[in-house]
């Protein structure tokens, strides 16, 4: 994505008469020319020589790309050539799309367990409820609304939680669960869409718990693994699970009876073990390095300021595991993997992430957080962001371990 703005370098032969035997004294003229044609710069060199490269000029909020012998920017240029002629040089800019911000960054209402995807331009975050946020730079963020009727396959009174939002080929696909608090039998569904405001087909039901042989089967997240195939993970607080779906992620690979005999436990107890806080839920999955990093939420979600939800990582080379954390530990267990953030006194609760790489590379996690103190009409979960820094070893968490509260500088995109 980039904004073509023009820098004009003109060589252009002296004026003059001169002999053939003194060709090789004949000057040229670099002149460098800004928008509008205000010379800032002139460099000479003597014909059939290789020019110096002129020192790169600084553009503020742009980026330098490169010399072009063309408007289009298709025809690279390399000061590696003689110049015997009179030539023209375009220099082709990106500019860069950087605000600041102040968490969380949404708050006209609730943003619980927020995932995003960006698609050309645009960011989209899909929240429990089955809301839909748009922004053009990660910061302001408009209500779009729901994004699919409420689904009507599940128990009574059952509503969407926890979407996931992925593109596979031409395709968005949104994984939601349908539950309500103390569902006995939660299950996972699938929509479609050409693009992430729709209109979205709801193909129904995935599986449920039931049928899956999880208990409480909620919070999916899939994604395409380095071998290309597709999978899932999912679970809260009653084991997290992980199978293989369709190439086209709209069913069970082999059908539900040969994945509930084959899924692979993933992390926290065997589903058969009851409701525990030590464990996981929230899943989220990323490639960086070698390894799929698995972000985990753990605590009380939904307590407002008494909730003590917190996010967690693990790794491992597989997509479906083994899974260890940073002691080496297995996953398969309660309070395992390296704290990537936990509340504050500002900020409670943080979980739920999903994460977006901007144009530099740098990663940014979205999640959800309760406020405290702050004198604002509070309305649950809120959006927040923040930057992941990565330890020389390859464990990636926020600075200090707490959400941010003051005004930061945030994630940089570049401009069409």
């Amino acid at each position: 994505m980039t904004k073509k703005i023009l820098m004009i370098f003109l060589l252009t032969a002296s004026l003059g008469i001169i002999s053939s035997c003194q060709s090789n004294n004949e000057t040229n003229t670099i002149t460098i020319e800004l928008n509008g044609g205000n010379g800032i710069d002139k460099v000479t060199v003597v014909s059939g020589e290789i020019p110096e490269e002129p020192e790169i000029p600084v553009r503020e909020n742009y980026i330098f790309n490169g010399w072009f012998l063309d408007s289009d920017f298709q025809q690279p240029y390399v000061f590696d050539e003689v110049i015997d002629e009179d030539l023209i040089l375009y220099v082709e800019w990106t500019e860069i799309q950087g605000l600041t911000y102040t968490n969380p960054v949404y708050t006209q209402s609730t943003g619980a367990d927020p995932h995003i995807i960006q698609y050309e331009d645009t960011f989209y975050i899909y929240v429990t409820g089955g809301k839909l946020l748009k922004s053009t730079d990660m910061v302001n963020w408009t209500d779009l609304g729901l994004v699919i009727d409420k689904p009507t396959w599940g128990t009574e009174n059952a509503n969407i939680w926890a979407p996931d939002i992925v593109k596979i080929g031409d395709t968005f696909l949104l994984y939601y669960s349908l539950s309500t608090w103390g569902d006995p039998n939660p299950g996972v569904g699938v929509a479609s869409a050409t693009h992430p405001e729709g209109p979205w087909t709801d193909h129904g039901k995935l599986f449920d718990s039931q049928e899956i042989g999880v208990n409480n089967s909620i919070d999916p997240t899939v994604f395409i693994g380095q071998d290309e195939k597709v999978y899932m993970i999912w679970g809260s607080m009653r084991g997290n699970y992980g199978i293989e779906l369709s190439s086209d992620g709209l069913s069970v690979l082999n059908g539900i009876a040969y994945a509930n005999e084959n899924k692979v436990h993933i992390a926290g107890y065997d589903t058969s073990v009851g409701w525990s806080g030590d464990t996981y839920e929230g899943q989220y999955v990323i490639f960086k390095d070698g390894y799929y990093y698995l972000f985990l939420s753990s605590g009380s979600c939904c307590d407002g300021l008494n909730s003590n939800y917190h996010v967690r990582v693990s790794r491992s080379q597989n997509p479906l595991g083994p899974y260890i954390d940073d002691q080496d530990r297995s996953m398969l267990s309660g309070y395992r993997g390296r704290i990537v953030v936990q509340s504050s006194s500002r900020m409670v609760g943080p979980g739920h992430n999903s994460i977006i790489i901007d144009d530099t590379g740098t990663y940014w996690m979205v999640y959800h957080v309760y406020r405290t103190n702050d004198g604002i009409t509070h309305n649950g979960r809120q959006v927040a962001i923040d930057q992941l820094v990565w330890t020389e070893d390859g464990w990636p968490y926020i600075e200090n371990l707490m959400p941010t509260y003051s005004e930061q500088e945030g994630p940089i995109f570049y401009i069409d």
